[in-house]
């Protein structure tokens, strides 16, 4: 069965959020992984991972299963990254939960391709109330603490990759 995933992106206005989408900003073949392009400038994104196996989620839940995050940057960077923040989001109630909070380091390169590595981001979700009440999605929101880096690019792009890991044997 092939995974719909969706994104959306909250463009944060002073009265609240704007909605946009876009169906297939880049396609990806893997199953529960969802791949798209990005800025600092457009922090923070909502991705959602949608139609996840009930097999899948259960092992979510059981902690055999962990959300991967991969970040990568279009543009070597020789400085670590603002810190940026995870949250998971209840699609029905728009209520947030803190998951994580991570940086990236000063890019490697790889030598054939002189581009950037991605950095690899591990998160356990079995605790989660949000994720325990839906049933067949993930939604989460990246963010980034702009303070923390001021010198940051906000029109440096990012890859960003989600996608859920099995951990188990």
């Amino acid at each position: 069965m092939a995974k719909r995933l969706v994104l959306l992106l909250f463009l944060l206005t002073g009265t609240g959020c704007i909605q946009a989408s876009s169906e297939q900003p880049q396609e990806s073949m893997a199953m529960n992984q969802y791949t798209v392009t990005t800025s600092y400038a457009q922090l923070p994104i909502v991705i959602c991972l949608d139609d996840i196996e009930e097999e899948t989620m259960a092992s979510v839940l059981k902690g055999g299963t962990r959300l991967l995050l991969h970040v990568q940057n279009r543009r070597t960077s020789r400085q670590y990254s603002p810190n940026f923040q995870l949250s998971l989001l209840d699609k029905a109630s728009a209520q947030k939960e803190f998951i994580g909070q991570f940086s990236m380091h000063a890019d490697q390169t790889a030598a054939e391709t002189d581009q950037p590595e991605p950095q690899r981001f591990l998160f356990d979700l079995s605790d989660s109330a949000i994720a325990s009440a839906q049933p067949s999605s993930l939604c989460i929101e990246l963010d980034v603490q702009r303070q923390d880096n001021p010198d940051s690019d906000a029109a440096d792009e990012l890859v960003v990759t989600v996608e859920l890991k099995s951990i188990g044997g």
